[in-house]
């Protein structure tokens, strides 16, 4: 055990809560680079001169060069309003419409997706971000899904809609999609 006088050593040999020396004034503190390097003013030579700096001494260039252009072009984004609606038509039909913004459609026509035996699933070309895309509308066992890919792998929007009147009253093999006024129309037949 060591007596309260000796302080304990620490592992870079140096004893643990030491205190520094004290100095009179301000003169422990450190006093920067710049203040460091300037010479004493003529005048009082206690004092230092505090340096005078001007935009050449940093090379700065002025805001407006450093600024970056604003864009024009509003960052799309995909957006999607559904709607299900019973009893569409005199048929009293189940449909869902579609209002989507942030891309355009290239096509008009959907185009039967070969898919599973208990689902069925349409596409159409979009161009999102002026690249061509596929939506993909699907109908499986009660859930509405649509998906917007560029690729088999990258799907950039998507959503799944749970509808209980697809499994009892509605047919979803029936699914028709179509196209107006940009809105998109899927109905189903009743069983």
């Amino acid at each position: 055990m060591r007596g309260r006088g000796i302080p304990p050593i620490t592992s870079t040999g140096s004893n643990r809560n030491s205190t520094p020396a004290r100095f009179d004034g301000l003169a422990h503190m450190s006093l920067g680079r710049y203040m460091s390097l300037n010479k004493r003013s003529e005048e009082n030579d206690d004092s230092w001169s505090v340096p005078k700096f001007s935009k050449s001494d940093f090379n700065l260039k002025s805001k407006q060069e450093v600024a970056k252009p604003k864009s024009d072009k509003k960052e799309q984004k995909i957006k999607s309003i559904v709607d299900v609606l019973d009893n569409y038509n005199e048929d009293g039909d189940l449909a869902i419409i579609i209002e989507f913004s942030g891309f355009e459609f290239s096509n008009t026509t959907f185009t039967k997706v070969d898919c599973k035996s208990d689902s069925s699933s349409f596409s159409i070309p979009i161009n999102y971000k002026e690249k061509e895309s596929q939506l993909f509308i699907t109908t499986s066992e009660g859930f509405f899904k649509y998906r917007i890919k560029k690729s088999q792998y990258n799907c950039l929007y998507k959503d799944d809609i749970f509808i209980p009147k697809l499994l009892k009253e509605y047919d979803s093999l029936s699914m028709t999609a179509t196209l107006k006024n940009n809105w998109i129309i899927v109905t189903y037949k009743k069983r």
